[in-house]
């Protein structure tokens, strides 16, 4: 094999990695906070949702951090995400990926599970400077 076939194969094959482990959008990185739920029945009642947060934080280097809060009690996962198109990837504390279709409306992300049944809907936490 000739020094272009490596080359053309090197570049070949790290642009099919980096296919394949999907990318970070800018827009998406930073933290959200639920805001609302729709479900197939329509938009859950705001006071099912008090008392308790959901906070994702995606960051710039592939890390994910979940936290959920119901009361006093918290706990948050650790995963890691990629986007692919509209395609959102997260993988958290082993186990199988789960993929949703994300996609911005005005200052919202809306994260709609594989199944299309339920969409989140997160606003941007603004960043402490």
């Amino acid at each position: 094999m000739g020094t272009r076939s490596l080359v053309a194969l090197a570049l070949f094959s790290s642009v099919a990695v980096a296919q394949a482990q999907g990318s970070r959008p800018k827009e998406l990185v930073g933290t959200w906070k639920l805001v609302g739920v729709t479900t197939d029945d329509g938009p859950v009642d705001q006071k099912k949702l008090s008392g308790g947060s959901l906070v994702w934080k995606l960051a710039a280097d592939g890390s994910l951090a979940i936290t959920v809060t119901a009361g006093a009690r918290s706990r948050t996962s650790q995963g890691t995400w990629s986007a692919n198109g509209d395609q959102l990837t997260t993988y958290e504390n082993g186990a199988a990926p789960q993929r949703m279709t994300w996609k911005l409306v005005g200052k919202q992300l809306r994260i709609t599970g594989s199944d299309g049944k339920v969409t989140l809907k997160l606003a941007r936490v603004p960043s402490a400077r």
